[in-house]
């Protein structure tokens, strides 16, 4: 078990929008991180982008659009399985 801290209103609007697609947090950040553990690049090239902004201090908090692009990443993943099935 794995415990960490969001901000109330992402919190609130990734609760929103996983509800919306009938997922869990629990399920998404399980994907989430065994696409980073299996280093999927979609997921790497995402890491590496969080890491320069970080370096740059460009990156205090994520924004809603990072928080679309994370989502983007998560739709691009989902449709790229359905084909597969």
């Amino acid at each position: 078990s794995v415990h960490f801290t969001l901000m109330r209103a992402t919190h609130a609007d990734l609760r929103i929008r996983l509800f919306k697609y009938g997922l869990s947090m629990q399920e998404v950040f399980e994907e989430f991180a065994s696409r980073i553990a299996t280093d999927m690049s979609d997921s790497i090239d995402f890491l590496e982008e969080v890491s320069l902004n970080k370096k740059n201090k460009a990156l205090k908090k994520f924004s809603n659009s990072d928080a679309e692009s994370i989502f983007s990443v998560i739709d691009q993943w989902r449709r790229e399985a359905q084909t597969r099935a």
